[in-house]
């Protein structure tokens, strides 16, 4: 059974921001839709916004800068998936 998908509306309120900034992530690249040009996301979506609202706010990091962080930690995950695997031959 697939999740349900949101409705940007929906992800606004989930994460209790306006839908204007939800837009404004998907335009710098933070957030993507469901399909391009969509307004659905899937439900992970609110994790990662969560994240982008601690980092902002947290670290005081411009929402540019917030992208880097997110996208290193990405690739910090995902070596430590392999580095899991790889230890676990």
């Amino acid at each position: 059974m697939t999740p349900e998908l949101l409705r940007l509306e929906e992800l606004a309120e989930r994460c209790d921001l306006s839908p204007e900034l939800v837009r404004r992530f998907v335009l710098l690249g933070l957030i993507d839709p469901e399909v391009e040009s969509s307004s659905l996301f899937q439900p992970e979506v609110v994790l990662r916004i969560h994240r982008i609202v601690r980092i902002h706010h947290d670290l005081g990091v411009n929402y540019s800068g917030t992208g880097v962080i997110l996208d290193l930690l990405d690739r910090i995950e995902e070596l430590e998936a392999r580095l899991r695997r790889f230890e676990s031959w």
